[in-house]
């Protein structure tokens, strides 16, 4: 591809991600970039998410220690809180590199990750 822009780059239909019909350059459809989330959006939806578990189930402090004692109790080998989280945070990344991922797939990782930080108290 010498001297190629991305201009110069035919789409096909079946290409993955979304066309934008009304992009055109030397008749060719341009692939539009799907929009991204703001940042602050999401981690503010993460953070109502949170909330909302939190009302609806309790304290997670305690929720990840009988966790742990559950897990510790079935698998025969002593298990933190934080390592039941990351083993939850594992159960998501698989499902997205299993399946087609989802936003709600990765706002579940990024609560994770913010209770793993609760949890570590850093």
């Amino acid at each position: 591809m010498e001297n190629d822009s991305v201009n110069d780059i035919d789409f096909d239909v079946d290409d993955a991600g979304p066309l934008d019909p009304k992009a055109k350059r030397g008749g060719k459809r341009a692939a539009k970039a799907p929009k991204a989330d703001n940042f602050y959006d999401r981690l503010s939806r993460v953070g109502t998410i949170l909330e909302k578990r939190g009302t609806t189930y309790g304290d997670s402090e305690f929720q990840y220690k009988l966790l742990a004692e559950r897990w510790s109790s079935i698998v025969g080998v002593p298990l933190t809180p934080a390592q039941t989280i990351l083993m939850m945070m594992d159960l998501k990344l698989v499902r997205s590199l299993s399946g087609k991922p989802s936003k709600d797939t990765v706002d579940d990782i990024i609560g994770y990750a913010c209770l793993l930080g609760k949890e570590l108290k850093v």
